[in-house]
C-alpha cells in the first residue's frame, strides 16, 4: 500500500468532517494489511467550527491508525486541536499557527457551549505545549501567531 494523504485545506465544517469520515473508513481497510504505514495529514486552513474540530480530533484518537501531521502553510484557529492531537508533527518554514479566542459564527451554537469548547481546546494546547492554561488564554487574547521563529515553535511543529 502506498502512503495515504488527507488535506485540511478548506474550512473545518460538517462537509470536511464527512469527507474525513469517508477517508478514515477507507484508510482503516488499507491499514489492516499494512501496519507500518503512516497517514499524512497536510494542513493549510484558516480553521472553522470548534465543535467539528473536536469531533475530528476524537476520530483521529479513536481510529487506532498512525498519523503524521505536516503544516505546509496555515494551522489556524480550529485546526490547532486537530494538529496537536497528532503525536508526530512537522512544519515547513512558512508554516504558522494562529491562536485566538473563540468567536460565535453560527446561531446554532450557544455561547455556553462555545466557551466550554474553547476551554477544552485551550487545555489541550496547554498540555501539548507544556505551558499554563493562563498563558494560553493570554496568547489567545493577543491573537498570537506561532511561526518557526516563535519560542514555542519546537513544541508546536516538531514533536518526534
Amino acid at each position: 500500500m502506498e502512503t495515504m494523504f488527507f488535506r485540511f485545506n478548506q474550512r473545518i465544517d460538517s462537509q470536511l468532517l464527512s469527507s474525513f469520515v469517508t477517508f478514515l473508513e477507507k484508510a482503516s481497510l488499507h491499514q489492516k494489511s499494512d501496519f507500518d504505514k503512516y497517514i499524512i495529514i497536510l494542513f493549510d486552513t484558516k480553521g472553522g467550527e470548534l465543535d467539528i474540530a473536536i469531533q475530528i480530533k476524537e476520530l483521529i484518537q479513536k481510529s487506532g491508525l498512525k498519523f503524521c501531521a505536516v503544516a505546509y502553510k496555515k494551522v489556524h484557529s480550529a485546526a490547532i486541536p486537530i494538529f496537536l492531537s497528532i503525536p508526530i508533527r512537522f512544519g515547513y518554514e512558512q508554516a504558522s499557527a494562529l491562536l485566538h479566542r473563540a468567536e460565535k459564527t453560527s446561531s446554532s451554537v450557544s455561547t455556553q457551549n462555545l466557551k466550554k469548547s474553547e476551554k477544552q481546546i485551550f487545555k489541550l494546547i496547554a498540555n501539548a505545549l507544556d505551558v499554563s492554561l493562563r498563558e494560553v488564554y493570554k496568547m489567545a487574547d493577543e491573537n498570537t501567531v506561532i511561526t518557526m521563529s516563535h519560542p514555542l515553535s519546537k513544541k508546536f511543529f516538531l514533536n518526534i
